[in-house]
């Protein structure tokens, strides 16, 4: 049986400012990413989020950023050890709190934009967060970059993993995710997302922008929440993912 999970960056409004289609895609969705009011959101739009998660049974993540709201988590700061640690049990605290009022559980932390990135290419910085999140809750999975550092260092230190890929992202060769700076970088036709992501699903392949075929470990399929028509994309991969025979479900 072929099985995935569909998560979604979510939350990700500020104020009046309204980012994604959320009341829409989180229906679709078995997982969401919520911003934890640094590189976006804030404690309102966090409330909402998560009742709008609890009301569809959706697993709840701490998407967790760089203090970079006016770059929304995308611009590259420095980061160590400590500031890593402090970055992530601020937000997970914060998502902890609301989590508590509403009566649910935090499933899982996936990071956002550039922090994501970066700690996805350090090994020590992965143990890092990984320590931190065990502390934490040992039981709350990491969502990461399939083949990365994260995935490396969860199997080291014998921790939950989710590896995941991205529907509407190329890939290089190496496994890495094409630089959004690049202009092939994001892939706007649905059918092409569906076949892509079927294919990986079933067979662990998918074509890099070179052409070569490489192979990625697939737990969970990330859908960027903040592109136009995200739930509309998001209802399409969905049905052709079932289509195909494989089942939408998080662990």
């Amino acid at each position: 049986m072929y099985k995935i999970d569909l998560n979604a960056d979510v939350g990700e409004s500020f104020g009046e400012f309204k980012v994604g289609e959320d009341d829409r895609l989180i229906p679709i969705i078995t997982s969401a990413n919520i911003a934890c009011g640094l590189h976006a959101g804030d404690y309102r739009i966090m409330d909402q989020t998560v009742a709008l998660c609890k009301k569809y049974d959706v697993k709840i993540g701490a998407h967790i950023g760089f203090n970079d709201i006016f770059g929304f988590g995308r611009r590259q700061l420095p980061v160590g050890a400590l500031e890593l640690k402090q970055l992530v049990s601020y937000q997970l605290g914060a998502l902890y709190g609301v989590c508590k009022l509403h009566g649910v559980e935090i499933n899982h932390v996936k990071l956002h934009g550039a922090l994501y990135n970066t700690v996805a290419n350090d090994l020590e910085l992965s143990s890092v967060l990984i320590r931190t999140i065990k502390q934490f809750n040992d039981a709350i999975k990491l969502y990461g970059l399939s083949g990365s550092e994260n995935e490396r260092a969860s199997k080291l230190l014998d921790h939950p993993f989710y590896a995941e890929v991205f529907s509407d992202r190329a890939y290089q060769s190496n496994g890495q995710l094409v630089s959004r700076s690049k202009s092939n970088a994001m892939i706007t036709n649905t059918e092409l997302i569906a076949n892509r992501m079927i294919n990986l699903v079933k067979t662990g392949k998918i074509t890099a922008e070179d052409g070569e075929t490489i192979t990625l470990k697939a737990d969970t399929i990330c859908i960027h929440g903040d592109q136009p028509d995200a739930a509309d994309k998001a209802l399409k991969l969905k049905n052709a993912l079932i289509t195909a025979g494989v089942v939408i479900k998080a662990e």
